[in-house]
């Protein structure tokens, strides 16, 4: 015996109601297939679209959340979807939206700054770094946007001994004109 082609099969009204019952009870649209059983899931899915029973999202930000989310600022979004079971790009996306800091990056603080104002220029990346926790690169890093340069010691830098101001014999020879 063939099996009925359920393709394109049109809805009745009794089966809008027994959908309407089912969806109600909670039940996916698997349940809901498996139950009615002349209808595709995808076919329940369209029909409860088209009826307006649409699913609601589970609440991600409940009381609870908002607070782990205050209280762990320091963790990063990875870090702290772990624990929420959220995914990162909604927790970044909720921190950017609270103002809280999106990153957990270190920040140079002002006596740090005023560290490398002062001792940059003559004693260079190292001395700050060992100093802070930051490293010699973040350093110079930090100097350069802050527009901070080295002052380098004349006594320390000789200048090489120049060749005489003879011309160069790799250099372009000049065209005659005719």
């Amino acid at each position: 015996m063939a099996t009925p082609n359920r393709y394109g099969a049109h809805w009745t009204p009794a089966e809008d109601i027994e959908l309407k019952r089912l969806f109600h009870q909670g039940l996916s649209d698997n349940a809901i297939a498996k139950a009615m059983g002349r209808h595709s899931a995808e076919a329940i899915e369209r029909r409860r679209w088209m009826l307006g029973l649409l699913r609601r999202r589970k609440t991600l930000w409940t009381p609870q959340n908002l607070q782990a989310l205050y209280d762990n600022q320091h963790l990063s979004s990875t870090q702290l979807s772990q624990k929420l079971k959220i995914h990162p790009t909604n927790i970044h996306k909720k921190r950017k939206e609270l103002g809280l800091p999106t990153s957990t990056q270190r920040r140079w603080t002002a006596d740090e700054i005023a560290l490398l104002r002062q001792h940059y220029p003559t004693q260079g990346a190292r001395y700050i770094a060992n100093r802070t926790q930051w490293t010699p690169h973040d350093v110079q890093c930090k100097a350069c946007a802050l527009g901070i340069r080295r002052q380098h010691d004349p006594q320390e830098h000789q200048p090489i001994d120049t060749p005489s101001a003879q011309p160069s014999t790799n250099a372009p020879r000049q065209r005659s004109r005719n």
